[in-house]
């Protein structure tokens, strides 16, 4: 049977070390209804508060997003929410367009921080 991966690489790796432990955070947040689609800024200090402070962020995911998925750029420290494009031509999922998240409150979302 032939493989239909053609490549793995490790690209990130952290919590080995006891002195560097990984952390899992379900934070919940109210988006305004003027999100840019530039996705939120400077993400890790808007949620200082909740994972304590010279935390890195590594990943979020989705927890209860009421039907938002999202994808977190760290080497920017933005985190962007996508949502079905299914009349458009520009694929499946897009980042959601400026000034459409005004319904969005009580957004669960993980974060895995170190």
């Amino acid at each position: 049977m032939a493989s239909t991966i053609a490549n793995v690489a490790l690209v990130s790796k952290a919590g080995y070390d006891p002195g560097n432990p990984m952390f899992l955070h379900i934070v919940e947040l109210d988006l305004k209804a003027d999100y840019d689609a530039a996705g939120l800024l400077n993400f890790k200090t808007l949620i200082k508060t909740a994972l304590g402070v010279g935390r890195t962020v590594l990943a979020v995911f989705p927890v209860n997003a009421k039907g938002l998925l999202c994808r977190y750029d760290a080497v920017a420290d933005t985190l962007f929410f996508l949502w079905g494009n299914y009349a458009g031509a520009n694929g499946p999922l897009i980042d959601v367009p400026t000034g459409n998240m005004a319904a969005y409150t009580d957004l669960q979302l993980g974060v895995i921080s170190q």
